[in-house]
């Protein structure tokens, strides 16, 4: 099983990753945020604290029309702090920074909050 396998799953050949190996796996990865309020968070993951709130480095900002389809061209914020308690889902972003792969093609859910 390759390492690209390997962060796709969550898993080793010898089990599970541990929840702090895990997460140590997703440095500078790209991952996709979905908020409470519909936005699209697009961005290098760098941290997370007890709270679940993730920092994001280089992020992009999708707002998607009702339809889910993204309307206009992504906002460039930077380096963002998304508070865990308004974070729907997270998933790990793969392809471009085009608008139609930060909303929904191309990524691995990693983990989905319900609130």
């Amino acid at each position: 099983m390759s390492e690209n396998d390997e962060e796709k799953k969550g898993t080793t050949e010898d089990g599970p990753l541990k929840g702090k190996a895990y997460l140590q796996s997703l440095i500078d990865k790209k991952l996709r945020i979905q908020i409470l309020d519909g936005r699209v968070l697009v961005g290098g993951f760098v941290c997370t604290d007890r709270d679940q709130n993730i920092i994001v480095s280089h992020c992009e900002q999708f707002v998607p029309a009702q339809d889910d389809e993204v309307q206009g061209d992504p906002f460039q914020l930077g380096l963002v702090m998304v508070p865990g308690e308004h974070i729907v889902s997270i998933e790990l972003h793969r392809g471009d920074s085009t608008a139609s792969s930060a909303c929904g093609l191309g990524h691995t859910n990693l983990a989905t909050s319900t609130t």
